[in-house]
């Protein structure tokens, strides 16, 4: 799909339930919001550029019934953005914010408590999290796999809140310095006693 009238087009499809616009160079504020719908269940904004922060949030909103949201490598992706997906889009199943590097513990903390059906969440290189993220994300019930990759905060308290979570079968911590030796170790020891 190439530029505005493509996108155009895609706005009048009414059983629309999914929509990849990943690397959409002609993605703009209005035509974004003219593709919101409370039909749509999965979209991939990934590594778009030329939406405000706003204008996400306004998207979002108006999407209540997502089940898939990929924002990774979106600039525009904030605090306030994360907020309108936690208290929008509660039946959210995969979340991935790779990239976007001004959120914070607030808005995860609060998705993990709204959007309880998460399977997957993707923060990797989300330099602003910490070890607060993890415990939230941990209470969730359904959780399967967590990318927390060159997230820099992450301590090794978080290792320890992860082998505790339940349904939990991918954990990707690579490149986090504040993850010591003891905890590999601690893997390691609770790998032989299983």
């Amino acid at each position: 799909m190439h530029g505005h009238a493509g996108l155009a087009v895609v706005s009048k499809f009414k059983a629309l339930r999914s929509l990849d616009l990943q690397k959409q160079a002609g993605l703009n504020n209005r035509n974004l919001l003219q593709l919101a719908s409370d039909r749509l269940e999965e979209i991939n904004l990934y590594y778009t550029a030329g939406v405000s922060a706003g204008t996400l949030a306004k998207f979002v909103t108006a999407c209540p019934n997502l089940r898939s949201l990929n924002l990774g490598w979106v600039d525009a992706v904030s605090d306030t953005v994360v907020l309108a997906v936690a208290t929008s889009c509660p039946q959210l199943r995969r979340l991935h914010l790779a990239e976007c590097s001004v959120i914070t513990d607030v808005s995860v903390v609060v998705v993990a408590r709204n959007c309880k059906f998460l399977r997957e969440v993707t923060l990797n290189w989300c330099k602003e999290l910490t070890d607060a993220s993890v415990r939230a994300l941990t209470n969730l019930r359904y959780l399967e796999r967590l990318h927390l990759s060159y997230c820099t905060k992450i301590t090794d308290l978080s290792v320890r809140r992860l082998v505790n979570s339940p349904k939990l079968q991918r954990v990707s911590l690579q490149c986090c310095p504040l993850i010591t030796q003891g905890s590999l170790r601690y893997l390691t020891a609770l790998e032989v006693k299983t």
